[in-house]
């Protein structure tokens, strides 16, 4: 017994709708922070603050946390089983 068509488009655009929404922002962020990193000097975050730099990455850190932890919130829940679709393995 084959799955039908209609249900494999269903869950493919659901699967692509899930990525975009919890796991697209994430890679986007790691981008930011890969870009920003590979510059040698950028100007103070917060000008006369000491601790400026270590208040930066707290906060880009912070950014990162909670993206990772909403996606992975939202994850727990498979997509097939919220659904209820049927996989037939051979």
């Amino acid at each position: 017994m084959q799955p039908s068509t209609a249900s494999f488009l269903e869950l493919k655009n659901l699967l692509q709708r899930h990525f975009v929404r919890y796991w697209l922002p994430v890679y986007v962020w790691l981008a930011i922070m890969f870009s920003l990193s590979s510059y040698p000097r950028l100007p103070a975050p917060f000008p006369g603050i000491k601790i400026a730099d270590e208040i930066a990455h707290f906060i880009e850190y912070a950014v990162l946390s909670i993206l990772l932890s909403r996606a992975f919130k939202n994850s727990k829940k498979t997509i097939l089983h919220e659904k209820k679709v049927k996989i037939i393995i051979p």
